[in-house]
């Protein structure tokens, strides 16, 4: 008797500690599933989030490619237009970094190391500048050069090297009927090659003008940055406005002056009477 109930409490409490184990087992992985769940919840938090964003970023792409390039008439109309000077090898129409741009070799316009347009280069700028007013879109005129330094005292550097040559074709082209308030002008020094510097023809190829077509960006980026709307343009007239001191001086002695005499009438009157 006293036998089988020591074997009843061992049972018992095997059982019970069998149960307890099981337990803390069940706690354990209950808490695992749980933190599964926060974390599943959060990558699709993040998901969706990730999902808006590219949504976004897609449309602006979308945006920005409809600014940044012509209709496939306009760009036909371009090739067109610029046929006789592409086939003459004095311009060419092409697509650099995502942009339309017409390149003019250095050749056709400047001497090596000058900035004086050459006969040959104000011809094809005339007829381009024709073309260009054309299509009422703003562009960019850039100046380029190859690798080899330059060192004069009016040019220290390919930077003013290609800024000024950049800015020598901005203002021609604007003497022959381009607006100013669609042209600007940049200077990109040897830093924006189009071939290798290693050998004659690459440096040929680098040393060019470009004139390229710019985005327009208006309502891209909706309210996220501050809209700034330029007032229309308008000449300087050539008239100075000076503020004449001296005869404001004298304005204001007459007018003191005539303070007085009506102050000395006033006297003579309660005088008089």
């Amino acid at each position: 008797m006293r036998k089988t109930l020591i074997l009843t409490v061992m049972l018992l409490l095997a059982l019970n500690l069998t149960s307890c184990i099981r337990q803390s087992d069940y706690d354990k992985l209950k808490e695992e599933r749980d933190q599964y769940m926060r974390e599943r919840d959060e990558c699709r938090q993040q998901s969706e989030s990730m999902k808006n964003e590219i949504n976004e970023l897609r449309e602006q792409n979308r945006l920005l490619a409809r600014r940044d390039s012509i209709s496939s008439a306009e760009l036909k109309k371009l090739q067109e237009s610029f046929r006789d000077l592409i086939r003459a090898k004095k311009v060419e129409l092409i697509l650099i970094r995502g942009r339309v741009v017409v390149k003019l070799a250095e050749d056709i316009l400047f001497d090596p190391g000058k900035t004086e347009l050459k006969k040959e280069g104000r011809d094809v700028l005339e007829r381009t500048a024709k073309i260009l007013v054309e299509t009422d879109r703003d562009w960019q005129v850039a100046g380029h050069t190859d690798n080899k330094p330059i060192r004069t005292a009016k040019f220290p550097s390919n930077w003013d090297l290609s800024s000024s040559r950049a800015l020598v074709v901005c203002k021609y082209l604007i003497e022959h009927g381009m607006s100013p308030l669609r042209l600007s002008a940049s200077g990109f020094s040897e830093y924006y090659p189009i071939a290798r510097n290693d050998d004659l023809e690459g440096r040929a190829k680098n040393r060019r003008i470009e004139i390229m077509l710019l985005p327009n960006l208006e309502g891209l980026y909706g309210d996220m940055i501050p809209r700034v709307v330029p007032p229309p343009y308008e000449p300087d007239s050539g008239k100075v406005v000076v503020r004449d001191t001296n005869k404001k001086d004298k304005n204001k002695k007459d007018k003191n002056k005539d303070k007085n005499k009506d102050k000395n009438d006033d006297d003579d009157d309660f005088g008089n009477n």
